[in-house]
């Protein structure tokens, strides 16, 4: 295949996690270029049929991301027909599987280089996060950080930050430049600025990352007993530690408890854990009367509406509120049982191909492993308390990223010197 697309496909690889933090276009822009250069690649290599053996392509991941599509198709034709927005983002989450075609026929080291965009994106969203909220002195930094970048808001914002942070961390493995110590430090500094900016941001879900991140460096080690007894411990420490200081340092967190207690007795619902505990049981009801097909997402406004008459949810939470800040019950609520499952799928098949392949690929190339089984699982996370597919600019991030770290920890053991086939000086296959 020509190098034109490989080494396009790289800079586009490095510019997605850059993108989902940068501006509200720019995730889709980079998105539908990545598309349109797949297509491409697709079209020329039916003209030209490219020499070489075909990777091997990941068929049930593959139905992970168009499972979506399915169940948002199914769900609008059985409620109102076919509707553009909804079908988009459905779309967004399907169209990856061209991305990964071209993506597997790339070298799979060259996707490294994906390093540079998760650096930038960590250091420039944690530092729009910290000087905004440092220079504005407000007692509430979440509004400021839904006016920056691409207007996320300050729970989705924190969640990538930190994200993008640790996966910075996480390819401390690789060096990929001539300056290795250099490298490192930048690496460290960029996971180190979005814990900052994490706890400037004053938010609590996001920290559900840090015990997936143990977990994946735990997960595929060959260890003896005392050692892996050593790292759970070690590991518990950790997160005692931190949770420690995260308690002292958020405040929030002490409110926690509190909530739940009130919403129990009935008093003071309207609090940040009593609203998404309403919102919560409203999905579960809307569920309980349309299990199948669901009553498609962008109703659940209007359903919201119909249940504080019913009394099931204060007027506060209707009037205010339109998704049910959580992914998994907002699939159930708005298209059924089948769209739970297209969640479910989404979320869990892609994390088990990465698990699987901690057994099977060469140390070097389990940093890409790691941080793809830590995307799938904090995203799993994060969708708990968040919906983290709000829109369809946030749809990108994931389904893109999946795919490039698939591409980028393909490799098995024996396949590491010839996963791809060599280019010769004008481009195309030896």
């Amino acid at each position: 295949m020509p190098t034109f697309y490989a080494r396009a496909a790289i800079i586009l690889s490095i510019l997605t996690p850059v993108a989902a933090i940068a501006s509200r276009s720019s995730s889709a822009v980079v998105f539908y270029a990545f598309v349109a250069l797949s297509l491409a690649a697709l079209a020329h290599n039916g003209l030209r049929r490219f020499p070489g053996t075909a990777p091997a392509y990941p068929w049930l991941v593959a139905f992970a991301l168009a499972a979506p599509l399915v169940s948002i198709a199914v769900t609008d034709m059985h409620v109102y027909g076919l509707r553009g927005s909804e079908l988009e983002k459905g779309l967004r989450f399907a169209l990856a599987l061209p991305v990964l075609w071209l993506l597997i026929r790339v070298p799979a080291r060259s996707l490294r280089q994906l390093q540079w965009g998760l650096i930038a994106a960590a250091c420039i969203a944690s530092l729009m996060i910290i000087v905004n909220v440092l220079l504005t002195h407000t007692d509430d930094p979440r509004a400021v950080i839904a006016q920056i970048g691409a207007h996320y808001n300050a729970v989705t914002a924190a969640n990538l930050t930190l994200l993008f942070g640790v996966s910075a961390l996480m390819t401390l493995p690789w060096t990929l430049s001539a300056w290795p110590s250099a490298e490192r430090i930048v690496k460290i500094l960029a996971f180190v600025l979005s814990v900052v900016a994490t706890l400037l941001s004053g938010t609590r879900s996001s920290w559900m990352l840090l015990p997936i991140c143990l977990l994946s460096l735990f997960l595929g080690r060959e260890m003896k007993a005392r050692t892996r007894l050593a790292w759970l411990v070690g590991g518990v420490l950790v997160l005692a530690l931190a949770g420690v200081a995260l308690y002292e340092v958020n405040q929030r967190f002490l409110e926690i408890a509190s909530d739940v207690q009130q919403f129990d007795n009935g008093h003071l619902k309207d609090t940040s854990v009593g609203i998404r505990m309403q919102l919560w049981q409203a999905a579960l009801h809307i569920f309980r009367e349309h299990p199948w097909l669901g009553i498609g997402l962008a109703n659940f406004r209007d359903a919201l509406h119909d249940l504080a008459a019913q009394g099931v949810i204060t007027q506060f939470v209707a009037e205010n509120f339109g998704e049910p800040h959580n992914d998994l019950l907002g699939a159930l609520a708005g298209y059924g049982l089948l769209g739970l499952v297209s969640m479910m799928a989404l979320y869990w098949l892609p994390a088990a191909w990465f698990y699987r392949r901690l057994q099977t690929v060469s140390p070097d190339m389990r940093a890409a492993v790691r941080i793809g089984l830590l995307l799938c699982l904090g995203y799993t996370a994060f969708s708990l308390t968040e919906m983290m597919f709000r829109n369809m600019r946030s749809v990108p991030i994931y389904s893109t990223m999946v795919v490039i770290l698939m591409a980028a920890s393909r490799a098995r053991t024996q396949e590491v010197n010839q996963d791809v086939p060599e280019l010769d000086g004008q481009g195309f296959a030896k």
